[in-house]
């Protein structure tokens, strides 16, 4: 069932064709060529998994996608990073960080009652660690 996406990229890429001959814009014209592409690899996926993964061969209930610019690629690369290595190993190195830059100056006291327990908080309990990676995508995004 996966040819439903292609088509579904394909409905996309007439809309910003229509687009681009109205406004004239190559953006926008280059984002429809990207669907019109994405149409065509989709239909070949489509046909290896046919043929070759039947068993995922299924019916899609539910899809959802996002555009995304360049500068959301730093957010993914944070997010997928939380999620693959978790919060207490990344609030971990961040807390070793805290204590090299200000252990450099002698605010042990500072850095052991406050700083580790503060990036702890924010990186796992403050949610980043609960977050699925649309949800942590999304909260970067809003402060970036």
């Amino acid at each position: 069932m996966y040819n439903i996406l292609g088509q579904v990229a394909r409905k996309i890429g007439k809309i910003y064709d229509k687009s681009y001959k109205i406004s004239e814009d190559k953006s926008i014209a280059q984002l429809a060529q990207n669907y019109f592409i994405m149409e065509d690899e989709i239909r070949i996926l489509s046909i290896l998994v046919k043929q070759q993964l039947p068993e995922y061969d299924l019916q899609i209930i539910e899809s959802s996608a996002k555009l995304m610019d360049f500068r959301q690629t730093d957010c993914i690369a944070v997010c997928a990073f939380i999620e693959v290595f978790g919060c207490a190993l990344i609030a971990g190195f961040f807390c070793a960080v805290v204590i090299l830059i200000l252990g450099l100056i002698g605010w042990w006291a500072f850095i052991f009652a406050i700083g580790c327990e503060f990036v702890y908080g924010v990186i796992c309990e403050g949610g980043l660690g609960s977050m699925t990676l649309e949800e942590c995508c999304d909260w970067c995004l809003e402060i970036y």
